[in-house]
């Protein structure tokens, strides 16, 4: 499992240019599922599961293999429920 690195663009409740540590659990296309090293608050759930999505529809997650970062925009996600809540935008990279 790779780890990765998330700097945080939105919710202005992080400080600008907050850095997350989370291991990559999947991929799919343009999507990335994430474990966070430790659980976050969003305003209806708390929980170390993300899903992240490229900004861009047409782009992809490949360019982190090359060590470029890519923006995303996040969700956090409660294990074995359907329950989300979109909350986050910012920069992946490879840590």
């Amino acid at each position: 499992m790779q780890s990765v690195r998330i700097i945080v663009h939105e919710p202005k409740e992080f400080k600008s240019g907050k850095n997350l540590f989370a291991t990559i659990i999947s991929e799919r296309r343009n999507t990335l599922c994430i474990k966070l090293s430790e659980p976050i608050q969003g305003s209806r759930i708390k929980s170390d599961l993300m899903e992240l999505a490229t900004q861009n529809k047409k782009e992809n997650f490949n360019p982190l293999k090359q060590n470029y970062s890519v923006m995303f925009n996040g969700k956090l996600v409660v294990e074995n429920t359907n329950d989300s809540e979109d909350f986050i935008s910012g920069s992946i990279s490879y840590d």
